[in-house]
């Protein structure tokens, strides 16, 4: 288990603990979440020097991506805790999820061609109901859901003993 890093996530999800509840790792939102804002912007440039017009209307849309993407990287939260799984995310619709361990049916792993290159993954958590909840961007992935799984047993093990 690791410490926290110092962050708005870190101090939202500080902010959300019950007492006597620790908070045990808070995922990193990795900036590969800014890969096609670049792109695009790279792109716009290419096309400021050949068609203007379409280079600009290019250049207003890498802004725009970009924009989503640094308020999409601030939203996200992904925190486990002693106790339970704490998730916010949107942008417009700003949703916080607290799923205690017992609700808890899985984690997995997704990951893209370029998660793979730029070393993040999205982490899907399966809730009891059916609900599925994806973390986007996730830059400690495998670390997070082996935290995730190590808790999940250790208190299933206690409900069993």
């Amino acid at each position: 288990m690791t410490i926290p890093a110092e962050g708005s996530s870190s101090s939202y999800a500080a902010f959300q603990l019950q007492e006597g509840e620790r908070l045990l790792r808070d995922a990193t939102i990795h900036y590969g979440i800014y890969w096609k804002g670049f792109a695009i912007l790279g792109l716009a440039i290419f096309l400021l020097l050949t068609v203007f017009n379409l280079g600009v209307f290019i250049l207003l849309c890498s802004g725009i991506s970009l924009g989503v993407a640094w308020l999409t990287k601030h939203y996200l939260m992904l925190a486990l805790t002693d106790r339970r799984v704490l998730i916010r995310y949107g942008i417009i619709n700003l949703e916080t999820i607290q799923m205690h361990f017992d609700r808890v049916e899985s984690a997995e792993l997704a990951r893209t061609i370029m998660g793979r290159i730029l070393g993040y993954s999205t982490v899907l958590i399966t809730g009891t109901g059916s609900r599925i909840i994806a973390i986007p961007f996730v830059k400690d992935g495998e670390e997070f859901r082996a935290d995730l799984d190590n808790m999940i047993f250790k208190r299933t093990a206690a409900k069993g003993a």
